[in-house]
C-alpha cells in the first residue's frame, strides 16, 4: 500500500512538473495596448447582436468581436455587487475597487457593506491609472476614442473631469461632449499645440498631424450607429483607425483605450469626505496649484 501511495505520488509530480511549461510559457515584452471597453455589454446583448446579423443576413452568424474573447471578467464596486461605469472602468485601470461615483480614488472603508478589504487609513487617495502609467513613466503616446461625452461616466461631475481630461495632455481625444468644453479649456488646449476640432467631420478626415488632437463630432453623446450620420460622425471603427494611424506617428508608439479614463497632472488632491464618510466625487481629484495656475 504504501509503495502504491509513493508510486501515486511520483505519478501526480512528473505530471505536475511535464504541465508545468504549458502553464507558464515566457510572454513575449508588450510594445503597444490597445483596451477595448464596450460599456454595459453584457453576454445577452452579444447574443442579440449575433441574432440581429444573422437575420439580415444568414450567412453571417458571428460578431468581429467573437474572435477577440478568450474569458469573462467579473466587476463590483468595494461594498456593492452591483458597479456602475465609473467604479468599474476604474478597478481596470488602477486594480482595485471603487465605490459608487467615484473615479480612480481608493474607497473609503464601509466595514458593514465591504466586499473586499479596505485599508481606512488610505480613504480618498487618488490611484494612478494605467494610463498615467503609460504616459508619464514609460512615455507612450496615449488616446481615447469614445461614442459617449469623452468624460462620461458620472454625470454631475462633468465639469471637473472635463478639466482634467484636458490636463492630461492626451495625443489623441476622439468622440462627443462639445458642450463640455470650456473656454479655458480651449485655451489650455491651443496653449499646449493641440488640434481642436469640433463638429467637423471633414476637417477630421483630413487631419494628417502628429497630434496631440482632440475631435468631437456632438454636443453630447454620438448616435447610434443605426441613427449615425456618416457626413457628420464617423463611426467607432474611423474613429478607432484614425487614432491608431495618428498615435502610430509617436516615436515611442501607444496606449490606446476605448472609454474614458483620464486624470490630471496637477498638483495631487485628496478630495474631502462627506458627511457619512464617503468619499466626495464632484470635485476634480487633482485640483492644486498646477490646475489653477492652468486656469482650469
Amino acid at each position: 500500500m504504501k509503495k502504491s501511495a509513493i508510486l501515486l505520488l511520483l505519478l501526480f509530480a512528473a505530471l505536475a512538473a511535464g504541465a508545468q511549461p504549458f502553464y507558464r510559457k515566457p510572454v513575449a515584452p508588450v510594445r503597444n495596448v490597445i483596451v477595448m471597453i464596450p460599456d454595459g455589454t453584457s453576454t445577452s446583448v452579444l447574443a442579440a447582436a449575433r441574432w440581429y446579423k444573422f437575420y439580415n443576413d444568414p450567412s453571417q452568424r458571428m460578431l468581429n468581436l467573437d474572435s477577440c474573447l478568450c474569458g469573462l471578467v467579473g466587476t463590483f464596486s468595494s461594498d456593492s455587487p452591483i458597479p456602475c461605469s465609473a467604479p468599474a472602468m476604474s478597478a481596470y485601470m488602477t486594480g482595485m475597487p471603487q465605490q459608487a461615483g467615484n473615479v480612480s480614488v481608493y474607497p473609503a472603508a464601509n466595514p458593514a457593506q465591504d466586499i473586499v478589504e479596505v485599508e481606512s487609513g488610505r480613504a480618498c487617495q487618488p490611484l494612478a491609472t494605467l494610463l498615467e502609467a503609460a504616459k508619464h513613466d514609460r512615455g507612450k503616446a496615449t488616446g481615447l476614442v469614445v461614442t459617449a461625452d469623452f468624460c462620461h461616466a458620472t454625470r454631475h461631475a462633468y465639469p471637473a473631469l472635463a478639466a482634467q481630461m484636458a490636463g492630461n495632455d492626451l495625443d489623441v481625444m476622439f468622440g462627443g461632449g462639445r458642450k463640455q468644453v470650456t473656454d479655458a479649456m480651449r485655451a489650455y488646449l491651443r496653449g499646449s499645440g493641440a488640434t481642436l476640432i469640433e463638429q467637423d467631420a471633414a476637417a477630421f478626415r483630413a487631419y494628417e498631424g502628429k497630434g496631440p488632437v482632440w475631435s468631437l463630432f456632438a454636443q453630447g453623446n454620438m448616435s447610434y450607429d443605426l441613427d449615425r450620420n456618416d457626413a457628420e460622425q464617423p463611426s467607432l471603427a474611423e474613429m478607432t483607425a484614425k487614432a491608431l494611424e495618428v498615435l502610430d506617428r509617436h516615436k515611442n508608439d501607444y496606449r490606446d483605450a476605448g472609454l474614458r479614463q483620464g486624470r490630471g497632472r496637477g498638483a495631487r488632491f485628496r478630495p474631502p469626505r462627506r458627511a457619512d464618510g464617503r468619499c466626495h466625487h464632484a470635485r476634480p481629484r487633482h485640483f492644486g496649484a498646477e490646475f489653477r495656475r492652468r486656469g482650469l
